[in-house]
């Protein structure tokens, strides 16, 4: 009831306040955005799908080695993924949109990179979200991110009524669910022993690592091109490259990177 209401007020509440302040237009961007994000969502879950039963399960083994384990690569694959659509829409947002809607809503191209990269922060929390729900033990773990998580609506109505742009809701977001994910690594280190250095340096830091050399070579090829139908095409394929490079060689541990080539090698040779 809490995180739903909490969920509740961070999307149909600020949609109100976006209505009140700013009107309609800016509203049909962010119904926009939303398309978008679902769609990238849905796609980045079916593999949370896929690991939150195994952190159950090794959590009910008592083998909590392996579950720390799981919840860290967990929430890094996700992000990992995420980057295969956050880098390139992040260049080519405006393009994308026009492609797709032919007119583009006032500000939806810059409602849409940041809504990726929120998207994003919520996404990190999610293998730690399972493996306190794990415990059964969730009543004050709910309550305390519920109040945080709401933080998001009260702070955005201050920031436009002091005058504060559309994007500012967004800007509020990233803050307050970087909070509610220290909430919850506080919490994990508490009923589960979970080390919060291990999150740290097994997930936050091989991320900011190959993002920031993710996008060397795409913004090269962006700001070396005219806008067109072709740099999109170039901008994405370059990013989808150097992104797989960068996570293979940068963001995964050496276990990792043999599982992901047992991995690509079972399905090639499954389509031989």
């Amino acid at each position: 009831f809490f995180g739903n209401t909490a969920y509740m007020f961070n999307t149909q509440g600020v949609n109100i306040l976006i209505n009140l302040y700013f009107g309609v237009a800016l509203n049909a961007a962010r119904g926009v955005v939303g398309q978008v994000e679902g769609a990238v969502m849905q796609f980045v879950n079916n593999f949370t799908t896929a690991i939150s039963p195994q952190i159950t399960k090794s959590y009910a083994a008592g083998d909590k080695d392996y579950m720390f384990s799981l919840i860290c690569r967990g929430a890094k694959f996700q992000i990992f993924l995420m980057l295969f659509f956050i880098i390139p829409i992040e260049f080519e947002a405006d393009a994308i949109l026009h492609l797709w809607l032919g007119v583009v809503p006032e500000s939806a191209a810059m409602f849409l990179r940041l809504s990726l990269i929120t998207t994003a922060i919520t996404l990190l929390g999610n293998t730690g979200y399972t493996s306190v729900t794990a415990t059964g033990n969730i009543r004050n773990y709910q309550i305390s991110v519920t109040i945080v998580g709401c933080l998001v609506f009260p702070l955005t109505w201050v920031a436009y009524r002091l005058g504060a742009p559309a994007l500012a809701t967004y800007i509020i977001y990233a803050i307050v669910y970087i909070a509610v994910n220290w909430v919850r690594l506080l919490f994990m280190r508490r009923l589960l022993g979970f080390p919060i250095r291990m999150f740290c340096c097994k997930v936050v830091f091989p991320i900011l690592l190959v993002t920031a050399v993710a996008v060397i070579i795409p913004v090269i090829v962006f700001f070396n091109m005219e806008a067109s139908l072709l740099r999109i095409i170039v901008v994405t394929i370059v990013s989808f490259v150097s992104t797989a490079v960068c996570i293979y060689f940068l963001g995964l541990a050496k276990g990792e990177r043999e599982l992901v080539l047992s991995k690509i090698k079972a399905k090639v040779n499954h389509f031989k």
